[in-house]
């Protein structure tokens, strides 16, 4: 069988698979400045986040195999009645008055694609579950949605470098409207879905106290 030739056909077969294995694997492409963007309800979503290892009293934090995520924004929504703004929207990269923030709990500490429902289920305690809150004058709870069985629904970590303490992933869920928390807010969906999430954030170790 003869070799294959070095032709510019040939040299462009080999270049066209080494650019789609580089596209499989590299990590997501954020905005300048901002640890996660996605899309809420069809709409550009961006802000900061942090992903938070909690480590009990007399452990170790390497001897702890999950984390979770927290992300704020200072992006605006209809119905706001807050009296209060940011000055200018930043997705609370520079000094803010946050006005959304999501949360991901029990996420593990390793590359793979987790169902939201799963992560739910790990939860210690009732409030550590998947939910996003609209916030008036940077910390009132004006509405709350969270995950009632949707689908799809999952976050994917798709890097980890235990070097840098960095974490990178995507994320896709629809999260339904808490009926049983007052809503303080003339925000008519019932529900708000991200699509297309992706993130990058550092992993901090957080010691509880006794």
């Amino acid at each position: 069988m003869p070799l294959l030739r070095s032709t510019p056909a040939s040299t462009l077969l080999v270049l066209l698979i080494v650019l789609i294995n580089f596209s499989c694997t590299k990590p997501p492409l954020l905005s300048t400045g901002h640890d996660v963007t996605s899309s809420i309800n069809d709409s550009p979503w961006f802000g900061t986040g942090k992903a938070q290892r909690l480590v009990p009293v007399g452990s170790s934090p390497e001897a702890v195999r999950q984390f979770n995520l927290q992300f704020i924004t200072d992006i605006d929504f209809p119905g706001n009645s807050s009296a209060t703004r940011s000055p200018k929207i930043t997705g609370c990269v520079e000094d803010c008055i946050p006005t959304q923030r999501l949360h991901i709990y029990n996420i593990p500490l390793r590359k793979g694609k987790f169902k939201i429902s799963k992560l739910d289920k790990r939860r210690m305690v009732e409030q550590e579950m998947t939910n996003f809150w609209l916030l008036f004058d940077g910390g009132g709870m004006a509405k709350n949605y969270h995950y009632q069985g949707s689908t799809p629904a999952w976050v994917r970590i798709t890097r980890y470098d235990r070097q840098s303490q960095t974490i990178e992933g995507r994320f896709a869920f629809t999260l339904d409207e808490n009926k049983a928390i007052k809503n303080h807010s003339e925000v008519t969906s019932p529900i708000s879905q991200f699509k297309e999430g992706q993130f990058r954030v550092k992993l901090v170790d957080v010691r509880l106290k006794q």
